[in-house]
C-alpha cells in the first residue's frame, strides 16, 4: 500500500479582513463558526476545508469554501489578508498531516526545515519576523500540536492564502515530506536541500528527489512561476486570486 492511498492532509489557514479604507475590521463581527469562521481570536477569521489525499485536492476544497464565502455580502467588500503578521495580529497556514506513525519532534524538524526553507524565499520577512516575536508557532515552543501517534498539526507556517499557487507549494511540500519520511530516501532530500546557499535552489533540490509524489509536474510549474516574480506582494487581497 502506497501513502497516497491512506495519507490524510488538512488546514485551517487563517486571514485578516481589511476595508476600503485601510482599517481592520474584526472577523467576528462579519462571521460565525463554520467552514469559513472564526478560530478563537476576534480579529481572526479561518477556513477549514475537508481534508484530501493530496495537495491539489486540498487546493481545490480551500478554493470551494473562499469562493462560498464571497457570497456573504460583507465578506465580498472586504480584502482577505494572508502573510504573517497583520495589524498587529499574528496569523498562521497550519497543515494537518494524519494516516501513518510518526515521530512527531522528527516529522515536525523535517517539515521546519523545508517549509521555512520555502518562507525564506517567498514570504515577507519582516512579518515573520513580527509573528515570531509574538510567540506564535515559535520553533523552540510550540511548532505544532498533536493529539495521536498519527496525527500533528503543524503551526510554524504563516498563512499561505495569498493565492492558490502558494499554498499549493506550502502543502505539495508538507506532503512531499511525508513520502521522505515514510519512504527509502531518508535523509536524502533534506541533504540536498541544505547543501544549498540559496533557498529557492534548496526547495528545487529537495523537490527533484520527490519526482513521485503525486503533482510534482504542477509543483515544479507553480514554484517557477513564483521564484520568477519575487518578491510577492503580501498586502493585496487574496480572494482575487482565488477567482
Amino acid at each position: 500500500m502506497s501513502l497516497s492511498e491512506y495519507i490524510k492532509i488538512g488546514a485551517d489557514p487563517e486571514f485578516i479582513f481589511r476595508n476600503q479604507d485601510g482599517e481592520m475590521v474584526n472577523a467576528d463581527t462579519i462571521l460565525q463558526n463554520g467552514d469559513m469562521g472564526l478560530d478563537g481570536h476576534r480579529a481572526t477569521g479561518e477556513l477549514r476545508p475537508k481534508p484530501a489525499s493530496n495537495a491539489l485536492q486540498l487546493v481545490a476544497n480551500i478554493r470551494k469554501l473562499i469562493r462560498k464565502g464571497q457570497e456573504h455580502e460583507d465578506v465580498k467588500t472586504l480584502d482577505m489578508l494572508a502573510g504573517h503578521y497583520k495589524f498587529n495580529t499574528p496569523i498562521g497556514g497550519h497543515i494537518h498531516i494524519s494516516g501513518f506513525q510518526m515521530d512527531m519532534n522528527v516529522l515536525s524538524s523535517r517539515l521546519e526545515l523545508v517549509l521555512m526553507t520555502l518562507s525564506k524565499a517567498i514570504d515577507n520577512m519582516e512579518e515573520r519576523r513580527a509573528r515570531k516575536g509574538a510567540g506564535y508557532g515559535d520553533a523552540e515552543s510550540a511548532p505544532y500540536r498533536t493529539q495521536s501517534t498519527n496525527w500533528i498539526e503543524f503551526r510554524r507556517p504563516g498563512s499561505w492564502l495569498l493565492s492558490p499557487q502558494v499554498a499549493f507549494a506550502n502543502i505539495w511540500l508538507a506532503e512531499a515530506v511525508c513520502y521522505a519520511y515514510t519512504g527509502a530516501q531518508s535523509d536524502r532530500p533534506f541533504l540536498d536541500l541544505k547543501g544549498k546557499k540559496e533557498a529557492t535552489d534548496g526547495i528545487i533540490a529537495f523537490a527533484n528527489n520527490m519526482t513521485h509524489v503525486p503533482n510534482s509536474d504542477i509543483f515544479f510549474q507553480v514554484v517557477d512561476g513564483l521564484f520568477n516574480r519575487l518578491p510577492l506582494d503580501w498586502n493585496v487581497d487574496s480572494k482575487e486570486a482565488w477567482e
